[in-house]
């Protein structure tokens, strides 16, 4: 035994003592632990790397201005303070959701399990430390660095947030409280921080397995980010909302629903602390005590495994450790000293042996050879990891639970397909492969120096390419189970499916194979190759953690902001939109030059991390050798051909994103258009087309457009004009005009004022007739061109709207897709840099004459001749009147019965159903809803006909298009409906509202409203079409599925209302622009509830009494309304004209939302009753609207649900019932009262009421019948 074996003998116990475990001894050796760990813990990359992400991320935050979603978007408005406690806990939640768990993971549970192949376990006993001691120290170690760098994360925040310069500081910025940083940090921090590094470190110390580590805030982040934070339906009831709240250790659920996601407006969030509610921080409390625990067994677990350990075996491992390493020094002393006596066999002769004497022969294997010898092995320690297998179930659970229902709209669940769940579960798959392989590369590039093998393994013959090769290659096995196992997810979706609908949709593997094979196998490629350099250059299994991590929260930063394109985005996230029809036909050729250019990189992060990968120890020879310019200069000459072919091909990759019809090139053509015509084109008059008439050929194989047509204008103004602006689309090609048939060429001025002539402004060409036109008179304008439509790529993946594509062809006349637009197109090349406010209206603006919302104040005659393949069904607005089919090509032609201000083309290999009046025009892989909306189609047409007014076309069609943007609109006759929004749902139940019924019902009602009456040019006037078609839809859900699925729909469009309103941008309706923040579900959800509400409010009669006659005076212009129009019209069939002005006014011009809350109830009782009377109880509660508005509301005491009694099967029925319909259960008894609330603060604010039934009350409920839009629904009701 040496001197030093002897001098740490001295320090251990005799064998026969036992080491404290209690009492302060203990804890001053825990702290001790967690000081050395501490003080160490900045030598280890990943807390620097972690607090330089955090800091990095509250920078971006503050740059791009991201804060709490509320204040008012007009110019000098209202803003959230960057510096309130409302905004710190939104940044706090959500950066620390996302990152803190992966670090406090990875630095709590990783140590431990070192610790354990180290056996330090086995050396406790010969040392006077506790299991006990051992754990806490360590934990500390672990809970004090990070809440350092959260402490200086804070500190950042707290300056940038106070002290960045801002444009408006004073609007930005509040008083200054440093409360304000500190209490979010420990609401939503510490809980996080204690129970992910106890829950880790347990799970390090139970299974020793580093990925179960490594995987628990991979689990985290998917339950949170897949369930937790945002998945909130409508019909989830109130306590499993606040259960879910409690189970979050993120917080994030119980912010956004307590406080954010209904918006209180911005004076709350900039003023009020953010209070915890006592359950919400008994939870805070329960999942710190949670992360103690874990600690605590997991010191039982130790102190159990060295409990067969005797403190003489403890202390001989410690001897055997502490000898190895003096005998090693020996040897390394004597090597410099006497090289003879450095070896054993320096003095020994030994026979010389050859290897071909015994058969055997020795060589450098080939680079294909050590690369599948390295695959193999590498592939056997992945198969022998428990983690894969684990976590296999998991991703299957997964991937059912978010495909099985994937819910559309009013419980309507999308129809899965193949191509459906690939492309839906594409990026959740590439996520989870992103993570593991983080873990399995990293791992495996450290494995040999954790078993310390790496001497040996760097000093073999196996190249270097080999090796990395090989490890990289070997993450395509996890690749592939991961795959396997959402592949049977999948089937099982679509199993499921089949035994809930009877509907069986193919099982394409060859889906599967290209999208999650061609299209998701060079991201791992890239990625792996990506962690392999970055571990050579930084040689650190935590820093290189780290690394990765702070690659992906990078890259999701840059893709929220949509700084990625085509050449940078290397996992494809949110790039991939699936049409069952298009098959990404679409975006194929950008999606092959990513991959290509992806692979490529990948290929330079391999040279790189061979360069970088250590085969030999680091001196500082090697490094000064390594800065000689000649090195260098070599190293350059070497690499430069492969770098200059990495630009050429991102740079041409780049080119391309930036030259499609999303790119900047024209992003800048569109703002030219703007910047040279916006103030002297946008109120200038325009003609009205008298007549179109248009050939529109269409090439689908190769997307083109070739056309050629004429607008005969005239002017219908008094004054004469002496300008017609058109607008061609930017994708027309040898563009050449005509004026009244003579060829017409582009000049800038003429010089003959006699002469006409045109002018391209920018992209607006502007005719100038020889003469001006009189009223009354008329001009012809030709066009020809031809062009790729949509021409170039998309940005950054993603769909479009209009497209001439081999799945179908969808053109409007909405935009200049197919011909000019006449006049100047508002909108283009307007962003939020250059975008105003919308203009003010004047007071009586309304009594005046207004222009039409869209299209022209007057409608066309429309003939065009739609020529395509010959196996085409080519729809239009208006009547087929002849078909000519030459070869392979067909050409309808279509001309309306009435004027149409606006018309459409769309069409593809289509299969029809028709009924009484109607057509469905539908792929042949989509059938399963047809029967549906023929029916609706056929309602509509009859009821709204009833209702409104008779409907003046022969035919209503509704024609399916590819589903590269989920929408439907109602042309004249000719309604487009995307795949994706009611072809690919699945069927529902007679008795039930479903999307596919209602959407159907709602494009069909703009036949009506919007097409037969086209409300004004102003605010409010959007309302009178959308909102108009939503109530439409609303009365025929009431008339076919009756009141309780008409009430499911008002729910829903209330909780859309309510969760995307902004408080303090939301106008009265007669205000709405439709440029704000939630004016969009004002104009459709709040739009539809306010006309229901007036028609409860009038009665049905009076209401489609007023509406028939709302649509006669302003069915043909020339005036077209606004909604004060709408209401002088309702006005004069109001029976109580005073209070249908109360109505209209609070409703009409003012934004009120009640809000109420059930509160002080008690039930007593039952009191006998008198002879042959029931027995009574009486409920007592006070009712309050903490909202706005005065309105009068019912309130409703319910007893029990009577419960039906199953029908003996024996008892024979009546064959003339039809007994598969399921008895309905009756009403739940109850007794009304109806009261009227003010406005919080106003004396009628409050009631209390007293109610007596016959029953037991189960509870109170406010506004039974839904007939009041109002915030917090769920809140408006007690229960015992």
């Amino acid at each position: 035994m040496n001197a030093s074996v002897q001098q740490k003998q001295t320090l251990l116990p005799a064998a026969d003592t036992h080491p404290a475990m209690t009492g302060a001894g203990g804890i001053s050796r825990a702290l001790s632990i967690a000081w050395v760990d501490t003080r160490t813990a900045w030598r280890r990359p990943i807390y620097i790397i972690f607090t330089v992400l955090l800091g990095l991320l509250v920078f971006g935050f503050v740059v791009g201005n991201v804060r709490v979603q509320a204040g008012d978007v007009t110019a000098g408005g209202k803003q959230a303070w960057m510096n309130s406690m409302f905004n710190a806990a939104f940044i706090d939640a959500a950066l620390l959701g996302l990152l803190l768990p992966f670090f406090a993971a990875i630095t709590a549970g990783m140590p431990l399990i070192a610790d354990a192949d180290r056996r330090v376990d086995r050396m406790l006993l010969a040392t006077p430390l506790s299991a006990r001691a051992y754990v806490l120290g360590r934990w500390l170690g672990t809970l004090i660095p990070v809440t350092v760098s959260l402490c200086i994360f804070v500190a950042l925040q707290t300056a940038l947030f106070q002290l960045w310069p801002v444009d408006d500081p004073e609007r930005s910025r509040g008083p200054f409280a440093i409360w304000n940083f500190i209490w979010p940090a420990i609401v939503f921090g510490a809980p996080l921080l204690l129970s992910v590094s106890g829950s880790s470190m347990l799970l390090g110390i139970w299974t020793r397995q580093a990925i179960l580590v490594f995987l628990l805030p991979i689990a985290i982040l998917l339950l949170g980010a897949l369930f937790l934070w945002g998945w909130s339906p409508e019909w989830l009831p109130n306590w499993a909302n606040v259960l879910l709240m409690q189970l979050d250790p993120a917080g994030n659920r119980w912010l956004t629903e307590t406080w954010l996601k209904a918006d209180r407006g911005v004076d709350y969030y900039n003023t009020t602390p953010m209070g915890i509610d006592p359950l919400f921080a008994m939870s805070r409390v329960a999942w710190c005590v949670f992360g103690a625990v874990c600690a605590w067994i997991s010191a039982g677990i130790i102190a159990k495994r060295i409990r067969g350990v005797t403190p003489a075996s403890a202390m001989r491992a410690v001897t055997a450790t502490v000898g190895a390493n003096g005998a090693k020094q020996q040897l390394q002393i004597a090597s410099q000293t006497n090289p003879k006596a450095a070896s054993p066999l320096a003095s020994t002769s030994l026979p010389a042996l050859r290897l071909d004497a015994m058969g055997m022969s020795m060589s450098a294997p080939s680079l294909i050879a050590g690369t599948l010898a390295v695959l193999r092995y590498e592939v056997r320690a992945l198969l022998r990891s428990p983690g894969i297998w684990l976590f296999t179930p998991l991703i299957i659970l997964q991937i059912v639970g978010s495909n099985a229902v994937n819910e559309v709209w009013l419980g309507t669940v999308r129809l899965a397909t193949s191509g459906t769940l690939a492309a839906g579960s594409f990026n959740t798959v590439t996520l989870l492969l992103v993570f593991l392989t983080l873990f399995y590369t990293v791992e495996s590039l450290t494995r040999e120096e954790r078993y310390n093998a790496a001497a040996i393994v760097r000093a073999s013959s196996v190249p270097t390419i080999a090796l990395l090769a090989g490890k990289i290659f070997a993450n395509t096995v996890i690749a592939a189970i991961i795959a396997a196992a959402s592949f049977i997810g999948c089937v099982i979706v679509i199993v499921v499916q089949w035994m809930y609908t009877g509907i069986m949709v193919p099982i394409e593997i060859g889906v599967f194979l290209n999208l999650w094979g061609f299209v998701l196998l060079p991201t791992l490629i890239f990625w792996c190759a990506f962690i392999a350099l970055a571990h050579g250059i930084v040689r650190n299994r935590y820093a290189t953690y780290a690394v990765g991590l702070g690659a992906l929260v990078l890259t999701g930063w840059l893709q929220t902001r949509g700084y990625l394109n085509w050449a940078t985005n290397w996992n494809m996230w949110r790039t991939l939109v699936w049409s069952d029809l298009d098959r990404l036909e679409f975006l194929r050729p950008s999606i092959i030059a990513n991959r290509v250019f992806v692979l490529y990189t990948a290929a330079l992060f391999v040279l790189g991390a061979i360069a970088f990968h250590p085969r030999r120890t680091r001196d500082l020879q090697r490094v000064i050798d390594g800065f000689q310019p000649a090195r260098i200069g070599k190293i350059l000459l070497r690499v430069s051909p492969l770098v200059v072919a990495w630009l050429v091909i991102g740079g041409w990759v780049f080119m391309q994103s930036r030259a499609g019809f999303e790119g900047a090139v024209m992003e800048r053509k569109a703002r030219d258009y703007w910047k040279r015509n916006e103030l002297t084109f946008r109120d200038a008059p325009v003609p009205k087309i008298d007549s179109v008439d248009a050939d529109v050929a269409i090439f689908p194989d190769t997307r083109r457009l070739e056309v050629k047509g004429s607008y005969v204008l005239s002017n219908q103004h008094d004054t004469p004009m002496e300008q017609i602006p058109l607008t061609p689309g930017a994708h027309f090609e040898n563009l050449k005009w005509t004026l009244n048939d003579a060829p017409i060429e582009p000049q800038e001025k003429n010089a003959d004022p006699v002469a006409p002539c045109v002018e391209n402004r920018a992209g607006l060409w502007v005719f100038t007739p020889a003469k001006p036109l009189a009223k009354g008179d008329t001009v012809k304008i030709g066009f020809t061109w031809d062009g790729i439509f949509p021409n170039g790529w998309t940005r950054n993946g993603g769909g479009t709207s209009e497209f001439v594509l081999p799945s179908g062809v969808v053109l409007t006349s909405f935009s200049p897709s197919m011909l000019p637009n006449v006049g100047y197109v508002e909108g283009v090349g307007v962003d939020e840099r250059n975008a105003t406010d919308p203009k003010e209206p004047e007071p009586d603006a309304w009594k005046r004459m207004k222009d039409p919302a869209f299209g022209s104040a007057w409608g066309s005659n429309v003939v065009m001749r739609v020529t395509g393949p010959a196996n085409w069904q080519l729809n239009a607005c208006g009547e087929a009147i002849d078909e000519k089919i030459n070869g392979n090509r067909k050409t309808v032609t279509w001309k309306t019965e009435h004027p149409v201000r606006f018309f459409n083309i769309c069409g593809g290999l289509l299969d029809v159903k028709k009924g009484d009046g109607v057509a469905v025009w539908f792929n042949s892989q989509h059938e399963w809803n047809v029967e549906t909306m023929k029916d609706t189609l056929e309602k509509c047409r009859h009821y709204f006909s009833e209702w409104f007014a008779p409907f003046p076309r022969k035919e209503l069609r509704l024609t399916e298009f590819p589903g590269l943007a989920s929408y439907a609109q109602g042309f004249p006759g000719n309604i487009t409906f995307s795949e994706s929004i009611g072809f690919l749902s699945r069927p529902g139940r007679g008795e039930d509202v479903d999307a596919v019924f209602f959407v159907t019902a709602h494009e069909t009602g703009h036949q009506w409203w919007g097409n037969m009456l086209m409300p004004g040019k102003g605010l409010g006037g959007n309302i009178l079409s959308e909102g108009m078609a939503n109530y439409s839809a609303w009365m025929l859900t009431r008339e076919c599925r009756g009141d309780d699925a008409a009430q499911h729909v008002l729910r829903e469009w209330e909780d859309t209302y309510v969760n995307s309103r902004s408080a303090d941008s939301e106008r009265p309706l007669v205000r709405i622009s439709g440029t704000r923040p939630g004016d969009n579900s004002v104009t459709y959800d709040k739009g539809g509830w306010v006309f229901a509400m007036l028609m409860d409010h009038m009665g049905r009669d009076a209401m489609l009494a007023g509406l028939k006659d709302f649509i006669v005076q302003y069915q043909n212009g020339p005036d077209f309304p606004l909604l004060q129009n709408f209401v002088a019209v309702m006005r004069t069939h109001a029976t109580d004209v005073a209070a249908f002005d109360a109505f209209t006014t609070q409703w009409f011009e003012r934004v009120v939302l009640p809000e109420f809350k059930v509160r002080d109830a008690k039930v007593t009782g039952p009191v006998a009753g008198a002879a042959g009377e029931p027995d009574m109880w009486t409920t007592t509660a006070v009712v309050e609207n903490v909202g706005t508005g005065t309105v009068p509301v019912d309130i409703a005491v319910e007893g029990k649900k009577p419960v039906v009694a199953k029908a003996d099967s024996k008892v024979a029925t009546d064959a003339n019932v039809d007994t598969a319909k399921p008895e309905t259960a009756p009403p739940a008894p109850r007794v009304l009262t109806k009261v009227t609330l003010g406005a919080d603060g106003t004396d009628q604010s409050k009631v209390t009421i007293e109610i007596k039934t016959p029953f037991a009350p189960a509870q109170i409920v406010v506004d039974p019948d839904v007939r009041v839009l109002q915030a917090r629904r769920k809140l408006a009701q007690w229960k015992p």
